[in-house]
């Protein structure tokens, strides 16, 4: 991490904050949304907000001020660090199964998602092999 002070005192160097507030625009807040696959009721709750505080950032009625506007410009650039927000635990074969086509539930079970890089649902091969990695899959509402 770069300290501030040292850097301060570098001629040459200037420091800026980032005026997150005049980019997390009510259109922001809902691509944002829409990019993370979340309901206005799922991003509430994983942000720790009222699903109404949503519902009046997308309408315009509210601006998005200090750390929420900070929290929603990283999580624009760093869209993975939702993932850190949220889990829940379970085996979820039976539903892959059920669900997905019998390819991909092969290569969920062997492992083997090298071989699968063409499957059109990025998404689920995401939680797949989050599963795989951490025995955890990711909520997406």
């Amino acid at each position: 991490m770069v300290s501030w002070k040292k850097l301060k005192s570098l001629k040459g160097f200037k420091t800026e904050i980032i005026d997150t507030e005049s980019i997390t625009t009510n259109v922001f807040v809902k691509n944002l949304r829409n990019k993370l696959n979340m309901s206005q009721r799922v991003f509430a709750r994983v942000l720790g907000i009222s699903e109404k505080t949503v519902e009046k950032w997308e309408q315009g009625a509210n601006p998005v001020k200090g750390a929420s506007s900070r929290l929603l410009f990283l999580l624009n650039k760093h869209s993975y660090l939702i993932d850190d927000l949220y889990k829940i635990h379970g085996d979820f074969s039976s539903d892959l199964k059920t669900n997905y086509s019998d390819k991909f539930y092969e290569s969920y079970t062997s492992n083997s998602f090298e071989k699968f890089n063409d499957y059109d649902d990025e998404k689920i091969i995401k939680n797949a092999n989050s599963y795989r990695n951490n025995n955890e899959f990711e909520i997406r509402a």
